[in-house]
């Protein structure tokens, strides 16, 4: 389990989606609740419901945080661009 989530706003919103992942992974959708998320995120019990509206929120932020932490920086993204059919740089 992750240490307490820290002070600032996005970072906790952050760990707090973070966890909002794990908890599927584990237990599956129907085990996503605010508690396990509480639990696995070791925050006070009601804080996710403080930071997200309502389950479908939870599951909208939790699928944009996953594109977030998957999306590739912008140097593999030009490097992609630049690359050859057969993933080798183009000579110009």
């Amino acid at each position: 389990m992750p240490g307490p989530a820290p002070a600032r706003p996005g970072a906790r919103r952050a760990v707090l989606v973070d966890a909002a992942i794990e908890v599927p992974a584990r237990e599956g959708a129907r085990g996503l609740t605010f508690r396990a998320v509480d639990a696995e995120a070791a925050v006070p019990a009601g804080t996710a419901s403080n930071w997200v509206v309502g389950r479908d929120d939870l599951f909208t932020q939790t699928g944009a945080r996953v594109y977030e932490r998957l999306r590739p920086d912008e140097a593999t993204i030009a490097r992609q661009q630049t690359a050859g059919p057969t993933g080798t740089p183009t000579r110009s």
